[in-house]
């Protein structure tokens, strides 16, 4: 089932139009202030113009970023050494 569609107005913004989108929107995007989107004639869409592959090492930067802050280094060091051993077999 598709989540529900959200809907922003167009609203004067000092001498301009713009949209204001909802922080939770942003932050699923990981996205905060000061961070760049895309504007083409499809509509808006997070982050900067790049191809596939620099996007999908974006994400993989992401998630080994969240992984080493959440557990000790050594750690995820032994886990890695595992799944290689595993692998391997």
């Amino acid at each position: 089932m598709r989540p529900p569609k959200e809907e922003v107005r167009i609203r004067a913004i000092g001498n301009s139009l713009g949209v204001i989108i909802p922080r939770d929107r942003l932050r699923a995007w990981g996205l905060a202030e000061g961070d760049v989107m895309q504007v083409t004639e499809h509509g808006l869409a997070p982050g900067e113009p790049t191809n596939a592959h620099q996007r999908l090492d974006e994400v993989k930067l992401r998630i080994a970023a969240a992984v080493v802050a959440e557990f000790p280094l050594e750690r995820v060091r032994r886990k890695s050494l595992e799944n290689l051993a595993r692998w391997k077999d």
